[in-house]
C-alpha cells in the first residue's frame, strides 16, 4: 500500500490550526501576541481576497507577513501604506 498525499487534507489541516489559534486568542483576550497573530492572519486573508479582485485590473498585493501584518493591525490605512509604497515610493 502506497501513501498518497492529498491537498485537501492539508487545506483542513490549516483551517483547524487557524481554528485553534482563534479560539486560543478569544480565550486569551488580553494576550497581545494571539491577537497581533489573529489580525495578521485576517490581513492575509483579506490581501489574498483583494488579489482575486484586483488582478482583473491588473492590480496585485505582494502576500507575505509583512503586508499582513500591515493590513490586519492598521486596517485601510495600512492598505494605502501598502498601496503608496508599491506604486509611489517604490515602481517598478
Amino acid at each position: 500500500m502506497s501513501l498518497n498525499f492529498d491537498s485537501s487534507m492539508f487545506y483542513y489541516l490549516i483551517v483547524i490550526a487557524f481554528l485553534f489559534v482563534l479560539i486560543i486568542s478569544m480565550k486569551l483576550k488580553n494576550l497581545l501576541i494571539f491577537r497581533l497573530i489573529l489580525k495578521t492572519a485576517i490581513g492575509g486573508v483579506f490581501i489574498f481576497i483583494l488579489n482575486l479582485v484586483l488582478n482583473s485590473f491588473g492590480f496585485s498585493i505582494p502576500l507575505n507577513l509583512i503586508t499582513s501584518f500591515f493590513m490586519g493591525v492598521l486596517g485601510l490605512p495600512g492598505l494605502a501604506l501598502i498601496l503608496l509604497i508599491k506604486y509611489v515610493i517604490y515602481p517598478l
